[in-house]
């Protein structure tokens, strides 16, 4: 945090997931489904705000030093000497997926599919603080509460270009053109309160309570042409859409628990615990299948899933270091190790029914890993009079909690870059975020391509005021 006297939406690291499924029959060459909302919890910075850290990297745990640090170490809330008001946004995030062209041998022939380029985009309110601190006799203590979109969901899905194919039968050539778009609104979010002191000089500690609550809901839809060409000379046009519409909601309480030593002025450890917790979770999904053929009326199928679970959240550990060379430079790096192995939905009327979570695949199916990151950030604080300009860079490597079709390990790669504005009694900072890793697809080699690529950019905004 800087003062004149001295030298997004939460970071939107949402994925976008791509489910292939390739079903060959008698009259459909293949289906695709778009999606990304299962993989958005596993592929997020610390699930911490504000566009300093972000900037840093999201090495933030023994620096935390703002009204932000309730999401990332809340012992970092004990060292502000003046009430705080903190807002973030997540002013516009930008996915990019590339699924590379199919070509496959069939055991009765053969199937090709053209590329396909699928983008989302979207912005949210991310974070608000209100920070108040005092003192308790003689102990410094800081009281916060605040409210975070952890998880935001909220995107419109497209695709860049029709998806075309071609399925060579033994008795048919079937050729299709495929189109998809979607668009969700709405997160996880967290009312937290929080309580830090300074207990004695070296010792930061701090709580807080974090209350989840909301959701989100959507819609995605799909429609297809087929033209089918029988032997010898009979050709049949198909048209199919199928609309998909979710409402999801998610309620739970858990704790973040924390503490920073200062060993001196210039080096510092940090240490934050989150723990895990059983939500409710709750999904109402509805599905709209309309196909026809030529002078046929429409055949139209609907159904229902409704699911109620707990949803088991994974505890969390994460230590850092700060270091301060100067006055004006900071160095910083996290480890953080989430227990996704045991994240899974329990269906509350089946308990034999377990989902991995966030990939939402039987248990059984797609035993998941526990993540890692590894973060480092580095700020330098320019002094030009009265005000100050913090430049910052940031990286990050994040193993993911899904493996590949393989079974080997998967791999986030990200840098950040931020640059603020500091003059009493207002700090304005901007972060960057570019984020790479990959998406493995069904281990049956018949169809399609292993993996798609993604790319995501996010700007994070971020004001500070000290009252």
């Amino acid at each position: 945090m800087f003062h004149s006297s001295r030298p997004g939406r939460l970071i939107f690291v949402s994925i976008l997931l791509f489910s292939m499924s390739l079903v060959p029959a008698a009259t459909r060459a293949q289906v695709e489904s778009f999606t990304f909302e299962d993989f958005v919890p596993a592929t997020n910075i610390g699930f911490g705000a504000g566009a300093r850290a972000l900037g840093m990297g999201g090495a933030f745990i023994a620096i935390a030093d703002d009204a932000t640090a309730a999401s990332w170490n809340p012992a970092g809330l004990a060292v502000l000497y003046r009430p705080q008001f903190t807002i973030v946004f997540a002013a516009s995030a930008n996915l990019d997926g590339i699924w590379s062209p199919v070509t496959r041998s069939l055991p009765d022939g053969s199937f090709t599919q053209s590329d396909i380029h699928a983008l989302a985009h979207g912005r949210d309110f991310n974070f608000a603080a209100f920070a108040y601190p005092f003192l308790l006799k003689t102990i410094p203590v800081t009281l916060q509460i605040s409210y975070q979109r952890v998880l935001s969901f909220s995107l419109i899905q497209e695709l860049d270009r029709p998806a075309i194919g071609t399925e060579i039968k033994s008795d048919r050539t079937i050729q299709f053109q495929r189109e998809w778009g979607g668009r969700f609104r709405g997160g996880f979010d967290r009312i937290m309160i929080g309580l830090a002191s300074r207990p004695f000089h070296p010792l930061l500690l701090g709580m807080t309570v974090n209350l989840w609550r909301n959701g989100f809901s959507g819609w995605d839809q799909e429609s297809e042409i087929l033209h089918e060409f029988f032997k010898p000379s009979n050709e049949v046009q198909t048209t199919r859409t199928v609309m998909d519409t979710e409402d999801i909601s998610f309620h739970g309480l858990n704790f973040h628990i924390g503490a920073i030593y200062e060993v001196n002025s210039w080096l510092r450890f940090g240490g934050v615990f989150k723990t895990a917790f059983s939500g409710t979770y709750k999904k109402i999904e509805n599905l709209r299948r309309e196909s026809y053929t030529e002078a046929q009326q429409p055949i139209i199928e609907e159904e229902q899933e409704r699911l109620e679970a707990d949803l088991h959240w994974p505890w969390s550990v994460g230590f850092g270091i700060g270091i301060y060379p100067s006055e004006s430079i900071r160095l910083s790096a996290d480890v953080t190790w989430t227990n996704w192995s045991d994240a899974r939905l329990v269906d509350r009327a089946d308990p034999a029914l377990i989902l991995t979570y966030p990939g939402q695949k039987p248990l059984t199916e797609a035993p998941q890993v526990d993540g890692i990151q590894l973060r480092a950030g580095f700020e330098w604080v320019i002094n030009a009079g009265d005000l100050l300009i913090p430049v910052r860079l940031g990286g990050l490597i994040e193993r993911l909690p899904e493996p590949d079709v393989r079974g080997g390990e998967r791999w986030q790669h990200g840098v950040t870059f931020g640059i603020g504005l500091a003059f009493n009694p207002v700090n304005i900072d901007f972060a960057l975020i570019h984020l790479v890793h990959d998406y493995p697809f069904s281990p049956d080699q018949r169809f399609g391509v292993d993996r798609v690529f993604i790319t995501q950019d996010t700007l994070a905004f971020s004001v500070i005021w000290q009252l």
